[in-house]
């Protein structure tokens, strides 16, 4: 019965027709059954518990993010970072960084580099000596601030037919009308992400909010890692959603007089799709 229902509700999305509950059915249904998709599994999540996150990719993202960035701005704040918060961003940074960008600044691969990374911190702890390639691995893992988004709309599609082919949910013949209704479904997950909470340290949590406040004016959902906690309260705002539609051609006329300078945080109240498809605000 729950198979028929969702390929029922993947037909509406398929003739354009569907509504914001039935993409809600089609990810937390299948969110148990996601076979590894994370993007896709993440949205499920959101949909479950937006208000506070404490698990996820995108969690984890956020997470690695905020201690790249709480250690990096120590300076800025006047402060010294210790053994623990080097080891800390270090741990965080190599999550973050691509196969690629470590070979690049490390010229080793992704488990050789945790492995010496590791034992330069027990010498350090064990005031040891630490050879010039040790400094130079420390210095590369250790002195930076890293961020990229969790996930792309490239790679929430992808997630999306690869889950709904595997339920049998979508056949393998109707993936090109899906992809025909690609923006439908990441205007979809913007609406259901803006707003929602993630626990990133003790005491502190962030809001993920939607806008365009970047140079191409593209859709994106960012959120905050800046704590007005500290003595010198620092702000951050960092992609964890990229699309790449534009807000010109995807938002209400509304949204887009009200958000002339948009800022990353510009949209404070909800945000739904209106019978065009296009995005504005809840009233």
């Amino acid at each position: 019965m729950i198979k028929a229902e969702l390929q029922a509700r993947m037909r509406r999305l398929l003739e354009g027709r569907a509504k914001p509950e039935d993409l809600d059915r089609l990810f937390l249904d299948q969110r148990e059954t996601a076979h590894g998709m994370e993007s896709f599994r993440e949205l499920g999540d959101f949909l479950a518990h937006r208000d506070e996150r404490t698990k996820g990719p995108v969690t984890r993202r956020v997470r690695d993010v905020f201690t790249s960035f709480r250690v990096w701005s120590l300076g800025l704040r006047g402060l010294k970072p210790s053994l623990d918060d080097l080891k800390a961003a270090g741990m965080a940074n190599l999550s973050l960084l691509n196969d690629e960008e470590l070979m690049a600044g490390c010229g080793m691969r992704r488990d050789a580099v945790k492995t010496k990374f590791e034992k330069a911190f027990r010498k350090l702890a064990a005031a040891r000596s630490l050879s010039a390639s040790d400094m130079q691995m420390l210095q590369f893992l250790t002195n930076r601030f890293i961020w990229r988004p969790a996930f792309t709309d490239d790679d929430l599609l992808k997630d999306f037919l690869e889950v709904s082919i595997r339920n049998q949910v979508l056949s393998p013949e109707q993936q090109a009308k899906l992809i025909t209704a690609r923006s439908s479904l990441m205007l979809y997950a913007i609406t259901r992400l803006h707003g929602a909470v993630i626990k990133v340290a003790d005491g502190h949590v962030a809001t993920l909010y939607a806008g365009f406040a970047n140079d191409d004016r593209r859709l994106e959902v960012k959120v905050d890692l800046g704590f007005d906690g500290w003595e010198k309260p620092v702000h951050a705002p960092v992609c964890m959603f990229w699309t790449s539609l534009t807000a010109a051609e995807h938002c209400d006329k509304s949204l887009l007089d009200q958000t002339e300078t948009p800022q990353w945080n510009s949209w404070k109240q909800p945000i739904e799709l209106d019978e065009e498809g296009k995005l504005r605000p809840l009233v």
